[in-house]
């Protein structure tokens, strides 16, 4: 169960620099792709393209909110 979800400050703490993404890749093959994340601790899975999603749909929630608004003047979280 989850107690709440994290700031941008700790998310940003978990990232793991040596990721790899589709940048500069041939294609979109997600073997050749490495997480930003440390997945022996945490899970993690890309977006299902055959689903007619993007690789970059895997986004995570923060309690962060910005400080300016976005459409119709809402404030919003960060993913």
């Amino acid at each position: 169960m989850f107690g709440r979800v994290p700031t941008i400050t700790e998310l940003y703490s978990l990232i793991d620099f040596r990721g790899v993404d589709q940048n500069g890749l041939e294609d979109d093959t997600v073997s050749d792709f490495a997480p930003f994340l440390n997945t022996a601790i945490f899970d993690f899975g890309y977006g299902d393209v055959d689903a007619g999603g993007r690789l970059i749909d895997a986004q995570m929630a923060t309690s962060t909110f910005k400080t300016s608004t976005t459409m119709h003047g809402r404030d919003h979280a960060m993913f």
